[in-house]
């Protein structure tokens, strides 16, 4: 699996500082494991940051509600306003959902998207509170039309956590670096991909690393096993916070949708009952009438 992130936001300055571990912002997976559909891996979307972007997507992200999805900051920083759209599923099921808006969190390369229609999946991941520890098991999954499942297949990787790495974006406050394992490695388009541990999403794929002294061409042709993550534990309150606040923002909308509704079925039924009762009289007054000529 090949990731490497797409869209390359480093600074000279960074670029330089980190001479010795060369990076790649938004990464593309190859790998020769593809993902069956599962509660995990069906919550992984292909992510479109623009509206003439390509339908096979610029980045992934992971859909953590019914109308939300995860994904990195850089994906979409430099864009002055909300556009493209998520795409779920795999083969001939996939859909797609545009995005009406999207929000970073105060530090770190994390953002979320917020879809105008229901994601529609049975269930979501849930976000991880606590970094990954290093030396523990961790899965990714990415989407890119290079990578090896064309844009069509979900391909992952099982990775190890290696522990902290000095590769952090955007003021975060931490970061952790992980290897994917079995030849795996990252090319543009998986920026924005869940480092799953535990089942939880944990981490969210922030830019490759390149340091195979082995193979020196390997940054310019974007294939790297080790990608650095900015961990979710220290925004997911806030994450928490902006999911609910839009929920019951919602909700209080549909209340008082249904209370007019409401409002307008009474004067509507008052308004019949009244022509009714003028009907009534109306009748009564012909009938008195006819009487009375008689």
């Amino acid at each position: 699996m090949k990731l490497n992130t797409s869209t390359r936001i480093l600074s000279s300055c960074v670029a330089t500082a980190l001479i010795a571990l060369p990076v790649s912002p938004a990464i593309a997976m190859q790998s020769d494991t593809f993902a069956e559909p599962s509660a995990e891996s069906n919550a992984v979307v292909s992510v479109r940051t623009a509206d003439d972007d390509p339908d096979t997507g610029v980045c992934t992200g992971t859909a953590i509600a019914s109308h939300w999805v995860i994904t990195a900051r850089h994906c979409m920083d430099h864009l002055p306003k909300a556009g493209g759209s998520v795409r779920t599923g795999q083969g001939d099921d996939q859909k797609f959902f545009d995005v009406d808006k999207w929000m970073t969190t105060p530090k770190g390369d994390i953002a979320l998207l917020h879809t105008s229609e229901d994601l529609g999946l049975d269930s979501y991941p849930e976000l991880s509170d606590d970094i990954p520890a290093a030396g523990s098991d961790a899965k990714f999954y990415g989407w890119s039309s290079d990578g090896s499942g064309a844009g069509r297949t979900l391909p992952y990787a099982e990775a190890t956590v290696d522990g902290p790495t000095p590769m952090i974006l955007f003021e975060g406050t931490d970061g952790v670096e992980a290897t994917m394992k079995d030849g795996a490695a990252t090319q543009p388009g998986d920026s924005g991909g869940a480092l799953f541990s535990e089942g939880k999403v944990a981490a969210i794929a922030s830019a490759s690393l390149f340091m195979d002294p082995d193979n020196p061409e390997s940054a310019e042709e974007g294939v790297s096993p080790k990608v650095a993550f900015a961990p979710v534990a220290s925004q997911t309150d806030w994450i928490r916070e902006q999911i609910n606040a839009a929920d019951e923002s919602a909700e209080a909308t549909n209340d008082d949708s249904t209370e007019g509704s409401q409002t307008w079925l009474l004067v509507a039924a008052g308004a019949i009952a009244v022509i009714a009762l003028i009907g009534a009289a109306v009748a009564r007054s012909r009938k008195r009438d006819v009487d009375t000529a008689k």
